[in-house]
């Protein structure tokens, strides 16, 4: 996105219309919209939503920082650790251009969206999933199976959404959230 001069780089997919709060509580896991936003010039990106929204959401850190909570009482969500809302949740979270920010997002729905979070472990709203190149991979193929809708797209959307939540869920439980644990993987495989 490119306005008189300030730039943020969106890559973005989505089930329904931009920022459209769907639930579904037909199928058990679905994978509503999600993206990645990269601040290049402007200054800062605000999202506000006093009420929350109906769906589940997961901010995650890729790279540098942002701030969330009310003004004046503001936590720094650091590179490497996942914000996570559920339903009803008031949201403020914002990006400043200072702490280059590189966030990936997922609204994610289904019955069962909240027995998985709580069978990994997510239990509160701070995750430290620590930094795995499988995680912006994942964002990504998630974002291009939304934006083209091939046969299968929202299977292939649940899919990487829920391994994206395990993983996440596994780093923060084990403490293997590290560059030394995914070296590690390596070695074995």
């Amino acid at each position: 996105e490119q306005k008189g001069g300030c730039a943020l780089y969106q890559f973005t997919g989505y089930l329904g219309a931009f920022d459209e709060d769907l639930v579904r509580e037909d199928v058990d896991f679905l994978v509503t919209s999600c993206g990645r936003y990269r601040l290049e010039s402007r200054p800062y990106f605000e999202t506000v939503r006093p009420e929350g929204r109906r769906d589940y959401q997961l901010v995650f850190a890729a790279g540098g920082s942002f701030l969330a909570g009310e003004e004046g009482a503001e936590s720094r969500i650091e590179a490497g650790q996942a914000l996570l809302f559920r339903p009803g949740e008031p949201q403020r979270y914002r990006y400043l251009l200072s702490d280059a920010p590189d966030v990936c997002w997922m609204h994610f729905t289904g019955r069962q969206a909240g027995e998985l979070l709580a069978q990994n472990g997510m239990a509160g709203p701070l995750v430290r999933a620590g930094l795995r190149a499988e995680y912006p991979a994942l964002f990504e193929r998630m974002i291009r199976e939304l934006q083209l809708r091939r046969p299968g797209f929202a299977l292939l959307c649940a899919g990487c959404g829920m391994e994206l939540l395990a993983l996440m869920g596994r780093a923060a439980q084990q403490g293997d959230a590290s560059p030394a644990g995914e070296v590690m993987e390596e070695i074995l495989a």
